[in-house]
Order: C-alpha cells, then structure tokens, then sequence
C-alpha cells in the first residue's frame, strides 16, 4: 500500500474541482532578514497573485482553469544583485513579469520543474486545444533576448513542441545534479526525480556559503502525497526509488519544501513527508516489493 499521488488534473487531465485558496505570502525582504540571507523569493498562486484580471474570454477562459489547477509559481534570485529566475511560470507570464519588475528584479532565465501543459504552458490537452488555447509559458517567457530556459534533458524536445519553441539554444537541456547559477551567493540545483513524468526535477535552492536554503519539489512531492503516477509515462516504482528521489531524505528535517501545486497545502517540510508523505515510504522497507508500514493520514 501506498500514499496515493494526488491532483485535481494537474499533469494532462482538466476535470478538476478548484478550491479557494488563503491569500499567498509575500517573501522577499522579510524573508530574506529572518534568515539571515540574500535570497529573494516569491511563491506565486493563479487567482490571487496572478492570473485574476482577463481583458478577453479566452483569457478568462485560461485564468479559470489555472484557478482550478492550483499550480504554484516561483520567482528566485538575489536581492542583493536584483537578478532572478522563474520556475513552472505558466498561465499569466504578464503579470509574472510585472510582480518581478515592481519588486526591482530582473528575470534572467525560466527553469521549469517538467514539461506539462501546466508548468510550461503551450498546446493543452482536451478540450482547450480544439479551440487553438495556447498557455502562456516558456514560449513567452523567453521572449526577451540572451533569457535562457532550463528543463530536464530528457524532456526538452516535448517541451519544445508543446510550447512551440524554435531549437535556437534558449531552452536547454540538463541533467541532475546541474546548477543554475543566479549569483555568486544563489542557485538552483536539478534532482532528477522522475515517476510523474520521465524528466520530473526538484530544485535545490542554495544560498551565500552553499547552505541549502529551501526545495522546489515540483509535482514530486506535494504536502502530505506525491503528483500522479498514473499518467501515459509516469513510472509509479521511479517515484520510490530513483536516487534523486532518495537524495531527498538526505536533506536537513526542517529544510522547507514549496510543491508544484498547492492541493494539500502551500509548503511543507523534509520531517513533515518523513512522517507522512512520499519520504515516509523510502524509509520503510529495503525497496524491493511492497513496503512493511505506511505511515499517511490521506
């Protein structure tokens, strides 16, 4: 038995159920004094920080399903070189643009945690794409001359046609272990962690001396449960037992972990998936067959 991966149709599905989400939290120079710092962070949700003016239906259209979709979105950098970086900027780069500008940032490159509709934007599944939708996404994102795009090398050529990018370099592709350098002090390191889809990352955000700082789980881990793993190429045993996956348990207890999507709630911790989550199921058992105890409340 296993802690099931959760979703209302994050991933290639849209029968979703959206909830209302509490107001999220502005972390930039308050985070940055109560730990002592220089990161810059922002945790962005559709409906409250993006994504809630439309100035078309079709907007509207788009804006509702990201309401549902419940994705959260990520604006990481310096705020000492005012430099930064999107992670999964999907639905309303405009206003994604917009936040990073008013806060005195400039976006320097997109990462994105995997290639799905809803964390890079481009063609969506049905029934969107019989209209001719297109997601704002990477495809806008890296607009901008000399920005560059990150994503898992194994997914870079779907993430090209999903999002309609030109092979020109701007998207390149990566393997674990791979950092994304902000700044001197700042950068984002790629776990592989494949299971909901083949190139799923998580991102290792590093400060000034190298101290890991916070993760970026992407739909690896959400609080509590994990993204699906029954999708056409997710990998249900790679969610187990990938080692980028097991790296996680590595990490310090309180480390903190923002998800992909903000199901089972807005951030959660290294201790807290230990006890319940996809952590407690790499800790029981030796791996092979069905693990001996689950600890999950869901």
């Amino acid at each position: 038995m296993r802690v099931q991966g959760r979703g209302r149709g994050e991933g290639l599905g849209l029968s979703v159920r959206g909830e209302q989400a509490e107001k999220s939290e502005r972390k930039t120079e308050k985070e940055t004094k109560d730990r002592g710092g220089n990161i810059y962070f922002r945790q962005l949700l559709p409906a409250q920080d993006v994504a809630t003016f439309a100035k078309t239906q079709i907007e509207q259209l788009i804006f509702n399903v990201a309401g549902m979709m419940k994705n959260c979105m990520y604006l990481v950098g310096d705020a000492t070189t005012k430099e930064c970086v999107v992670v999964d900027g999907c639905w309303d780069t405009a206003a994604i643009e917009r936040i990073a500008q008013e806060d005195g940032m400039k976006i320097i490159a997109a990462v994105a945690t995997h290639y799905h509709f809803d964390h890079v934007g481009g063609t969506p599944p049905a029934p969107l794409h019989e209209i001719g939708i297109k997601i704002p996404g990477l495809f806008d994102l890296l607009q901008p001359e000399g920005r560059k795009g990150f994503i898992h090398e194994s997914e870079k050529p779907k993430a090209l046609q999903i999002c309609g990018i030109t092979d020109d370099g701007s998207l390149l592709g990566v393997s674990d272990g791979h950092k994304v350098k902000i700044s001197d002090d700042v950068s984002l390191e790629f776990i592989h962690t494949p299971g909901h889809s083949p190139g799923s990352c998580c991102l290792l955000v590093s400060e000034k001396g190298g101290q890991d700082a916070f993760l970026l789980s992407g739909d690896t881990i959400f609080p509590g449960s994990h993204g699906r793993v029954d999708l056409p190429e997710s990998d249900p045993e790679a969610m187990y037992t990938s080692p980028g996956v097991r790296k996680l348990l590595t990490l310090r207890p309180d480390l903190k972990i923002f998800p992909g999507h903000s199901y089972g709630g807005k951030v959660t911790t290294v201790q807290k998936e230990r006890d319940v989550g996809l952590l407690s199921q790499l800790e029981v058992g030796d791996g092979e067959g069905e693990k001996q105890k689950i600890r999950s409340n869901i």
